[in-house]
């Protein structure tokens, strides 16, 4: 009986949970996604959308989104990866938002399947542009700060 418990106890602390990661951006959108790993390296990437892992919502191939982490985007979940920058859509809960907000997270909210909706009509090549643009910087932000971060930690 005993060896039987000890065998049973080995088994299960193989299946312990992988370590989160920290740092990084987490994104909570397959748009935001193919976005994201447009303009950042790889190894800035904590998580992308557990739909960009789905082959009917995907919006970057399933063989490089299954590289990354996949999230659905629950304020524990991301909290829990302590994320330099979250992108988060329109379409995530306005409670998870706040959440986000209140524990301290920086949140770059996108709308990026919209316009303006006050605006008679889409204005695709100007104000979108615009916030693609500024979207991009602050992803842009993000990377340089989580280097800056690692560097110093790696020399300490």
């Amino acid at each position: 009986m005993r060896r039987a418990i000890a065998s049973i106890a080995l088994a299960l602390a193989g299946c312990s949970a992988q370590p989160v990661r920290t740092g990084g951006i987490v994104s909570t959108n397959p748009c935001a996604d193919q976005l994201l790993l447009a303009l950042v390296p790889p190894e800035r990437v904590a998580a992308i959308s557990h739909y960009s892992q789905e082959a009917a919502a995907t919006s970057i191939p399933l063989d490089l989104a299954r590289r990354f982490r996949g999230t659905a985007g629950t304020a524990e979940e991301v909290v829990a990866m302590k994320p330099d920058l979250v992108l988060a859509s329109s379409f995530t809960p306005a409670s998870t938002l706040r959440a986000y907000q209140k524990l301290g997270l920086k949140v770059l909210l996108l709308d990026l399947a919209h316009d303006d909706r006050r605006e008679p009509r889409p204005d695709p090549l100007g104000r979108r542009s615009a916030r693609l643009a500024g979207c991009g910087r602050t992803i842009d932000r993000a990377h340089r700060c989580g280097r800056r971060r690692s560097g110093a930690e790696g020399r300490g």
